[in-house]
């Protein structure tokens, strides 16, 4: 039998596991990339905000929006964190009203994220 009869199927089937390492690997940089900037919005409106809740509604629900986004996209990578992401855009789309303790049980305040976002960096 001539070695090339193999040759083929076999380069086929790499060809195939390149371009699903490949997808794998897209998805994963967009979902790091939705949550990083996701959590940068955050950060800068808590910052133009001084804290003060419904500071600007039209940018909460954009936030709410990032934070949902990137929780479609995390879930490839993490179904736990795209749970919590899922959590923190309905944190912003309701009006902050949430206890600090809500918050902390949940894991979803940002610092919490941050790390999670820095364990799904370093591990991927």
């Amino acid at each position: 039998m001539d070695g090339s009869v193999l040759l083929t199927p076999l380069q086929k089937l790499l060809e195939f596991f390149q371009k699903d390492r490949h997808h794998k690997d897209a998805q994963k940089d967009a979902a790091l990339l939705a949550v990083s900037e996701a959590i940068n919005a955050t950060l800068k409106y808590e910052e133009e905000s001084g804290g003060q809740k419904g500071f600007d509604r039209a940018q909460e629900y954009k936030l709410s929006q990032l934070w949902s986004d990137a929780s479609v996209k995390v879930r490839h990578i993490s179904r736990d964190l795209s749970r919590r992401l899922g959590e923190k855009t309905e944190y912003w789309a309701d009006k902050l009203e949430w206890a600090p303790s809500e918050l902390v049980e949940r894991k979803i305040r940002l610092v919490e994220i941050r790390q999670a976002f820095r364990d799904l960096l370093r591990d991927a």
